[in-house]
């Protein structure tokens, strides 16, 4: 009876388990009643498919979703309104079968959990290490004003974006990072049924370790491609290797007889085939690749090229990506060197094996309007550089075009060879000061800013007037569209009004570095002045010719403060402590001891390089740097507070030494200490101030643009030295000091800087460790003003 009443039991609990079968989730009706988004593009149903959306509207003003992923912890869906995954409304079905809703806070991938409210009819299951999905949403909540809530009724449209993981969720049952994927839907209305869209991604991607990136993260491994028009494909792959970061596509999943591309230290690409049995590397003939470029950046290796998809030679080492094809990617490393033939040795830095890839499941690059160029200076207006070799927004450096819709707003097209952001500013003044600037972010949005010029720093500006943007990052260039209200009567003078024949310079600007946490944009790595156009007129800008006046001048501050501080005061300081009992017969000038007429003359011209560098760069900076809101390390306003400190304390010293009192009074020892310690100050702060200006590290970059990374660790170098020889002398003289000799360095002495008493010393150890240091000043001085004064506007 017991069993019985337990069998029964057990039927009862699994009858009243809501069960979603494949069948219940169909494709039936895509399009009619019910829109849908599913990816990939030749999933022939939702059990198959990696992501599938279908909603349905109902009368009392909700939709119902369906979804589903082929991972077995969640699958999530998010609403978003710039189209990144910042800031989107996300829903997630999850393996403890509920449905949990948060927000993506971007930084750190961490998901903020909000509370699940608008949502009723919950219906999740996993079956078949798939997760599936029913729930049913309230259009709009119209007494809560919770903004992150976003209104799905009629006149609003979205970026559908949807993600999975198969990595355990938070204790809380909250969702972690999307290690399995996400993938970018279209922009939709919810309201409306008739849509059916399937995405095949712009670009793939692999990285190792699972979400790393960012400076805090770096990828080990990371390769991303991208079909071109024509079918080949393009690769991005980089490493932190110092010898060579390779690809492989393997048939078995094992190194063994993979078709591997490596990029190398050479900078060059280099195909081989792994024999495995004495994991050596068979070199390949390289063939159906082009556009390699390689380089080596900060310790590791970034490389693109194109590859065929296929080629009709007989070859089967080749391996054909095109459809049907799937390979595991594995990539690997090494810090060893090459073979002389410049064939790669084995991994010694390590591999990884990543997932099965058909490289053929990615879709071309979305032309540009009018199909590249066509069209520029008739049917719209447009600015692009280099004008000699730019053919098409697809290989300009910058590349912008407009044309007005039937609302008279303006609709930009921008395109540049950028990592980070490509912007485009509207200038009245035909500089980046208070410009208006719009730039298009690797984090698929649009964001406005406003230079406040003096340090360069963008402040951050409402996003308004702007509507129906969309960006893609892929392959090293930023490409986005968006539409901007020519004016608003809102009284903002920032924002420029474009109508009639107002004229403004066009302004633009790349970079290649990071973005602030707030997603707004950091100092361009390059930039180009257009000509000064009406966005109402369809003309082809020119650009203008650049003003090199502001790099020269902050060229000029920084040589004359390294001739300053490297070159003169170091002499003059060392000589000043330690040399003045070397030749103490010897005299030149008026009569003056030799230690004494060098220490003079060197500090004189050390004052006056010191005073002319900091009214240069005052002239140059147009006033006093301010402070840069939110950054934690702003080396530019430090630089600029000890460089004021080190100018005040170059023009007080000799003022002191003009008005020093005479010898064997009172109040000359005095003197002394405040002259040497005056001058000791100016001379460690100039040196810190100098390695402020050059530092080249994580986010913090040289104060001027051009200068090398490794000029920093020049000035590290010249430090060094310089301690290294006072330590030598200071223990020399100390040795002299302790076996009854005068004191080496007494501050007491003749008006005319001789000691009264005398002690004639020929010290050939100090005489040649001074001399050996002035070579080395001399020479560092010049290599790093040398370079200072070649260094390349980054600005044409």
């Amino acid at each position: 009876m017991t069993m019985a009443l337990w069998v029964i039991g057990l039927c009862l609990v699994v009858m009243a388990t809501p069960i979603i079968n494949a069948e219940l989730i169909t494709p039936d009706g895509c399009g009619i009643t019910k829109g849908c988004f599913h990816y990939p593009e030749k999933c022939a149903s939702p059990s198959s498919c990696s992501y599938f959306l279908s909603w349905t509207v109902e009368a009392d003003g909700s939709n119902i979703f369906e979804m589903t992923g082929n991972v077995g912890t969640y699958v999530a869906v998010g609403f978003s309104r710039s189209g990144a995954m910042r800031d989107s409304d996300v829903y997630a079905c999850t393996k403890n079968l509920e449905v949990v809703r948060s927000r993506n806070l971007l930084e750190g991938n961490d998901n903020e959990p909000r509370p699940l409210k608008g949502v009723s009819d919950v219906d999740v299951s996993v079956i078949d290490g798939r997760i599936e999905c029913r729930f049913k949403r309230q259009m709009l909540l119209t007494d809560d004003k919770d903004l992150t809530y976003y209104d799905l009724s009629e006149g609003n449209s979205y970026t559908i974006i949807m993600a999975k993981s198969g990595i355990n969720l938070e204790d809380d049952g909250n969702i972690k990072f999307h290690y399995s994927g996400r993938v970018q839907g279209p922009r939709m209305s919810f309201t409306r049924v008739d849509q059916t869209e399937v995405l095949p991604p712009a670009a793939r991607s692999f990285k190792s370790p699972m979400g790393c990136g960012g400076p805090s993260d770096p990828c080990e491994f990371e390769v991303t491609w991208k079909k071109n028009p024509d079918g080949s494909l393009r690769f991005d792959m980089s490493g932190n290797a110092e010898s060579y970061v390779a690809l492989g596509f393997s048939k078995s999943g094992a190194m063994a007889d993979s078709d591997v591309y490596a990029c190398t230290s050479n900078n060059v690409v280099v195909r081989s085939r792994n024999t495995m049995r004495n994991d050596n590397d068979k070199n390949q003939p390289l063939k159906g690749v082009s556009d390699e470029s390689v380089s080596t950046v900060n310790g590791g290796i970034e490389c693109s090229f194109t590859r065929q998809v296929s080629l009709d030679d007989g070859d089967n080492t080749f391996f054909n990506l095109g459809p049907g094809n799937s390979y595991t990617i594995i990539m690997s490393k090494s810090n060893t060197f090459l073979w002389g033939d410049g064939n790669i040795m084995y991994h010694f830095g390590g591999k990884v094996q990543g997932p099965v890839i058909s490289f053929s499941d990615v879709a071309p690059p979305p032309m540009m309007p009018d199909g590249g160029a066509g069209g520029c200076g008739s049917t719209r207006g447009c600015f692009f550089e280099p004008r000699e070799s730019c053919t098409g927004p697809d290989n300009c450096d910058f590349f912008v075009s407009w044309v007005t819709n039937a609302a008279n707003d303006h609709v930009f097209t921008i395109s540049g060879k950028a990592k980070t952001y490509v912007a485009l500013g509207f200038s009245k003044s035909g500089k980046m000061m208070d410009s208006d600037v719009y730039a298009c972010t690797n984090n698929n949005e649009v964001v406005r800013s406003r230079n406040t010029v003096r340090n360069q720093n963008n402040k951050d500006q409402p996003l308004k007037g702007v509507s129906d943007w969309s960006v893609s990052a892929v392959n090293g260039r930023i490409e986005c569209t968006f539409t901007r209200q020519a004016s608003l009567n809102d009284g903002d003078p920032t924002y420029y009004d474009l109508s009639g024949t107002n004229r403004y310079t066009i302004i633009m600007a790349r970079s290649n570095g990071l973005l602030w946490p707030d997603g707004n944009i950091m100092i361009h790595t390059s930039r180009v002045i257009g000509a000064e156009v009406s966005f109402n007129e369809f003309n082809l800008a020119e650009a203008k010719p650049q003003d090199n006046t502001k790099l020269f001048l902050q060229k000029a501050h920084g040589c004359l403060m390294i001739i300053a501080w490297v070159g003169f005061a170091s002499i003059g300081i060392t000589i000043a402590r330690y040399m003045k009992h070397v030749h103490p017969g010897t005299k030149i000038c008026d009569k003056k001891p030799v230690w004494f007429a060098v220490h003079r003359f060197v500090m004189v011209m050390a004052f006056l390089c010191t005073v002319a560098a900091f009214v240069i760069i005052f002239i140059s900076v147009g006033g006093f740097v301010d402070p840069i809101q939110g950054r934690p390390i702003d080396t530019r306003y430090i630089h600029a507070i000890l460089g004021t400190i080190v100018t005040f304390l170059a023009i007080i010293n000799p003022i002191m030494a003009i008005f020093r009192p005479h010898p064997g009074t009172p109040r000359r020892p005095i003197f002394n200490w405040a002259h040497w310690g005056v001058g000791t100050s100016a001379h460690v702060l100039g040196m810190v101030t100098i390695c402020f200006a050059l530092i080249n590290i994580g986010k913090t970059k040289p104060l001027i643009q051009g200068i090398p990374s490794f000029l920093f660790w020049v000035m590290i170098v010249y430090i060094v030295a310089h301690i290294t020889t006072w330590i030598m002398l200071e223990l020399k003289t100390r040795f002299f000091k302790n076996t009854g000799a005068s004191d080496d360095i007494p501050l007491k002495g003749g008006d005319n800087g001789e000691p009264q008493a005398a002690f004639k010393e020929d010290n050939k150890f100090k005489d040649m460790t001074f001399r050996l240091y002035i070579f080395v000043a001399v020479v560092l001085a010049v290599v790093m003003v040398i370079i200072v004064a070649r260094a390349k506007n980054n600005n044409m």
